[in-house]
């Protein structure tokens, strides 16, 4: 459970993951939780 706690304790916050993909370029990102405690990031790479 150390463990487990460590990682939650250094995970990057959603909001910044999402900016990081927008600013990637990346369109219509968005985040789906699973069981509460998973997140689940998807996004469109623009037509070039």
């Amino acid at each position: 459970m150390r463990y487990y706690y460590d990682t939650i304790e250094a995970c990057v916050a959603p909001e910044a993951v999402m900016a990081a993909l927008r600013l990637a370029g990346f369109a219509a990102v968005v985040r789906k939780l699973e069981l509460g405690i998973f997140s689940a990031y998807g996004a469109h790479q623009p037509a070039s």
